[in-house]
């Protein structure tokens, strides 16, 4: 809970039991913290707690989980050593509540005025922009960000895998992906196999 209430935590990194906990702090960036669970028991009932916080079910069958926490926090989380060798993990990255203005990507120099007065236009003339970048390389900050350039009356259709977006638009369906049914279910269901 700390770590979670912590404005300057973005990341909580746990990689496996008796390791320590890593957090992305921001302005000294990756720390190491003295805290640690101590097997993988205790490790794995926190990850099935955090799935169930996330509305989701993690287990042996399956194992791999995405999800977000009620405080909309991304949440990722392995349960068995076949997925990561060190056992249970995740990690939980953290979103600030109200998102960065163009005026904030200015000043943090993560755009120039005229790049974002580029993308303005492009955006105002309904061109295609992509957003590409590693983890943690700031693609949700960047695209809220530019967000504010979309008209306040136009509306605005997100879908995600797991919801990360803030949009202040009235005008704004926020959706997450679901897993799709396979063609050979279809076909199965069909021919009533």
């Amino acid at each position: 809970e700390p770590l979670l209430n912590d404005y300057f935590i973005e990341d909580i990194e746990c990689n496996g039991a008796n390791l320590p906990i890593y957090i992305v702090h921001r302005k000294y960036r990756n720390l190491r913290t003295n805290l640690a669970y101590k097997t993988n028991e205790e490790l794995r009932d926190f990850v099935e707690r955090l799935a169930q916080k996330a509305g989701k079910y993690i287990s042996y069958a399956n194992p791999l989980l995405d999800g977000s926490l009620p405080d909309g926090s991304r949440l990722n989380a392995t349960f068995t050593q076949d997925i990561s060798s060190l056992g249970p993990a995740f990690t939980i990255r953290k979103f600030t509540k109200t998102p960065w203005t163009p005026i904030h990507l200015i000043h943090l120099k993560t755009a120039s005025p005229q790049i974002l007065a580029y993308l303005w236009l492009l955006i105002e003339y309904e061109r295609n922009i992509m957003i590409v970048g590693a983890t943690a390389a700031g693609k949700t900050t960047f695209l809220n960000g530019l967000a504010f350039f979309i008209p306040p009356q136009a509306r605005v259709v997100t879908i995600e895998d797991t919801r990360e977006l803030a949009l202040f638009h009235s005008n704004w369906l926020p959706s997450v992906a679901r897993a799709g049914v396979g063609l050979a279910n279809l076909v199965g269901q069909k021919h009533g196999e």
